[in-house]
């Protein structure tokens, strides 16, 4: 996904470039607002810090408290299909945002790639990560929170 709109962003741009020297100002804004915005927003990686899930991102971490984890568990990437995007970033560098869909509800992501989807479970909320290892990081998950 990210390729494929990276190619589209840019090509547009070039586009404009070359069909339009009048648009030289928006040319340069659009892949610029449209692609390097979304990439201080990639996922790194992920860390638990005791009981608090650290997203790492491009210049910071997100920290998320999980202390009221009720459960987790990986999930196969149909959980995560046909999810509508409430708020967030639907596929360039990654997939982070609100979002929701039938068999999850309403829930938070931060996921790079759907083969390898973690579901946390929460009091309120849902969360879905997407860690290199899932299995090994959803055992220990359940031993250290």
């Amino acid at each position: 996904m990210t390729l494929l709109i990276s190619i589209l962003i840019w090509g547009m741009a070039v586009g404009l470039l070359v069909t339009n020297r009048d648009m030289l100002w928006f040319s340069l804004l659009l892949p610029l607002v449209a692609w390097v915005l979304p990439l201080f927003y990639l996922v790194r990686g992920y860390r638990l810090e005791g009981r608090t899930l650290v997203i790492k991102r491009l210049c910071w971490d997100t920290r998320v408290d999980i202390s009221d984890m009720t459960s987790v568990e990986t999930v196969p990437k149909e959980h995560f299909r046909g999810s509508w995007r409430l708020f967030g970033n639907g596929g360039l560098f990654a997939l982070c945002g609100w979002f929701w869909n039938r068999k999850l509800g309403r829930y938070r992501a931060w996921v790079t790639d759907d083969d390898r989807l973690v579901l946390i479970q929460c009091v309120d909320r849902k969360l879905v990560v997407s860690p290199g290892q899932p299995d090994k990081f959803v055992r220990v998950l359940r031993a250290g929170v």
